[in-house]
């Protein structure tokens, strides 16, 4: 090769070197560059904000370590401030100074020169500032603070209980600033030194990048790239040995098992779809089904219980022989009893299914309380067991029938399981709730099972139910309620000695107590020259109430449908006191329609009850929005008979 030739060839490598190191060295020398001054600037600001904001620390600080001494004029215990403030770093002197401007204390270079230093009034801060030094001022001040009220520990101190007095004084610190400015010359220094080796490791970077390894880097990066982005279809083709040659063979097989993993995941992605979708449509049709059920469940099994409940309460007032009571009242407790397992189970169901709606308002507790007491005290006194109720006259926003269920199956469930001792009930305080307690002297819950409690048919210590302790649904009914409620639950339990479940409901201020009815348990006949109209399409169940009624001195008339209860008004020709109707009367025939019917033709007057056991949550709003009274069966014979004397109380005119 002619050496003229051979010189313009080398000059050519040389060119193409030259422009590759430039192209790496031009903009590394400028981030360097900047990056330094960048970094080297905020270090110096932060500098600045620190002597800055250590000053003003330091001010306060001894402003409010000097203002009872200021306040008491102690000298010496300002001196052995300023001493001890004099240790801090940096620092060149101190001063004490009262509200007149006389010197207390002082220290360092500010001995000689304090009385001079006036801050400015009712300032805290920097006073002056220069390349040596800076001066910081704050002024002493005290604080007066209301006194908490010791007997109300709900009353916290508020911003008003907090007044300023006058300031007593000031104190006033001087920081030198030499420190500061040898760290700056030392950071210049450092970021000078620092860019100027980044830079010859960039330009030996440079240079080997230069020498062939660059180009194929960012070939296999593009792959990864396209890769990346999901073209899984991409593989790398570099033109080089050794370490590249290994890299391009492994992104070639990546991209391989990707494409291979998508495929797979794709074949299982559909039928973990297609799976989903048939668990989806059997999820629903259970739902459906269970939906069903419950309305279909709700209205045909309390029906009967309704009849069988009325007809035994009717029994019972119609005989006298202790024999024949004995049985009627057996009679009466397994209808009891059939009644609460069916009401568990028709609830546990209501509630899954979203089919309860609380209705929340504001009530005192005690007469709820006192009604646990009437309902469980028989109960406790049959198992040798004390149920205390703490009296309270606190009042809380809830559902009461809801809360009443609640605190009856936390109250049930202990005494089922208290062999000894006995069940207190009572109230404490929690900021804006209040927590309802429920004690018992049981053998405790372990706690590796204290969640398992509130799951459905579960009885602690029991692998197989006992028939006497229940369904094991309470507790589990419980949770969900107070859920549904938003009434936080807590439990705690130590073997051997106890539970406490404890509900907390929010406290309202009490209002003006309503005059309570007058109980009719005594009258023989509290319902004598009252006239009924009693509808049901179930013969039984009309049979049952009618029975019940009449014994309590009711004139009765009995109809089976909105037809027959008109068709029955027109004969008797006269207006009854009082509908009692069942909601559910066949072929699309409603007690709501018919006492609508019956206002519209007898005047807007006409008193009315429905009864019903449906538990849809249409029904129920339905139900309502009707405006009248309504019970849900199975109908206790003596809320009944409450219900009924409230309403004619409510229909009774003035005396003129």
């Amino acid at each position: 090769m002619p050496p003229r030739a051979a010189q313009a060839i080398s000059m050519k490598r040389l060119d193409i070197r030259t422009r590759v190191l430039l192209a790496a060295i031009i903009p590394a020398t400028l981030i360097a560059v900047l990056l330094a001054w960048y970094f080297t600037r905020n270090r110096i600001a932060d500098l600045e904000t620190s002597i800055f904001s250590r000053g003003n620390a330091l001010v306060r600080q001894l402003a409010v370590a000097s203002e009872y001494g200021v306040f008491s004029g102690n000298r010496e215990r300002l001196r052995q401030l300023a001493d001890s403030t004099m240790r801090e770093v940096d620092l060149s002197g101190v001063a004490i100074q009262d509200a007149a401007g006389e010197v207390l204390a002082a220290r360092g270079r500010l001995a000689g020169i304090a009385a001079n230093q006036r801050p400015l009034p009712g300032s805290a801060g920097l006073v002056s500032a220069d390349r040596e030094r800076l001066v910081f001022s704050s002024p002493v001040g005290q604080q007066s603070a209301a006194r908490d009220d010791p007997f109300d520990k709900e009353v916290a101190a508020t911003p008003d209980s907090i007044a300023l007095a006058p300031p007593l004084g000031s104190v006033v610190i001087e920081i030198s600033r030499a420190d500061v400015e040898a760290r700056k010359r030392d950071l210049v220094l450092g970021a000078a030194a620092i860019t100027l080796m980044g830079l010859f490791l960039a330009g030996l970077l440079a240079r080997w990048l230069a020498q062939g390894v660059t180009n194929p880097v960012l070939e296999l990066a593009d792959t990864v790239a396209e890769i990346e982005r999901g073209n899984l279809s991409a593989r790398a083709d570099v033109r080089a040995g050794g370490v590249l040659k290994v890299l391009e063979s492994g992104i070639n097989e990546m991209a391989e098992s990707l494409t291979e993993a998508r495929d797979n995941l794709e074949a299982r992605i559909a039928v973990a779809t297609a799976e989903l979708h048939r668990q989806k449509d059997r999820a629903e049709l259970a739902n459906r089904t269970k939906t069903q059920f419950l309305a279909a469940a709700s209205h045909d099994l309390r029906q009967p219980l309704q009849a069988l409940g009325m007809f035994s309460h009717a029994l019972r007032r119609r005989v006298s022989d202790p024999a024949t009571i004995e049985l009627v009242e057996g009679v009466g407790r397994g209808v009891d009893s059939l009644e609460s397992v069916i009401e568990a189970l028709l609830d546990i169901s209501k509630l899954d299914a979203g089919a309860v709606t609380p209705r929340l308002e504001d009530l005192p507790l005690g007469p709820l309380l006192a009604n646990i007491r009437d309902t469980f005290r028989p109960t406790a006194q049959a198992n040798g067991l004390d149920l205390v109720i703490v009296p309270t006259a606190a009042w809380v926003r809830s559902d009461p029938l809801l809360l009443m269920r609640i605190l009856s199956n936390l109250v049930s469930n202990a005494l089922r399981y208290t062999a000894r001792g006995g069940v207190v009930v009572g109230c404490r305080r929690r900021g804006p709730l209040l927590g309802i307690e429920v004690w018992d002297s049981g053998r405790g819950i372990e706690p590796e099972k204290q969640q398992e409690i509130f799951r459905e048919f579960i009885q602690i210590g029991r692998p197989e139910r006992a028939h006497d302790k229940g369904l094991g649904l309470g507790l589990a009914i419980v949770d969900r309620l107070c859920h549904l409620l938003e009434h936080p639950l807590r439990m705690r339990s130590v073997l051997g000695k106890g539970t406490v479940f404890e509900v907390l409901v929010p406290r309202v201020a009490a209002v003006a107590a309503l005059p309570e009815l007058a109980a009719a348990d005594d009258d023989p006949a509290p319902l004598a020259g009252r006239r009924l109209l009693l509808v049901d399409d179930e013969r039984d169940v009309l049979l049952a109430l009618a029975g019940y009624l009449e014994l309590r001195g009711a004139e009765l008339i009995l109809a089976s449908s909105s037809r027959e209860a008109e068709a029955a008004l027109r004969g008797e020709g006269g207006l009854p006191d009082l509908v009692v109707t069942d909601y559910r009367l066949g072929n699309d025939d409603d007690g709501v329609t018919l006492l609508n019917l019956l206002r519209a033709r007898y005047g807007p007057n006409l008193p009315g009850i429905i009864l019903t056991g449906e538990s849809s949550p249409e029904t129920l709003r339905i139900l309502a929005g009707s405006g009248y009274p309504m019970l849900s069966k199975p109908v206790h014979p003596q809320d009944l008979e409450s219900l009924i004397a409230q309403v004619l109380r409510g229909t009774e005119q003035p005396a003129a």
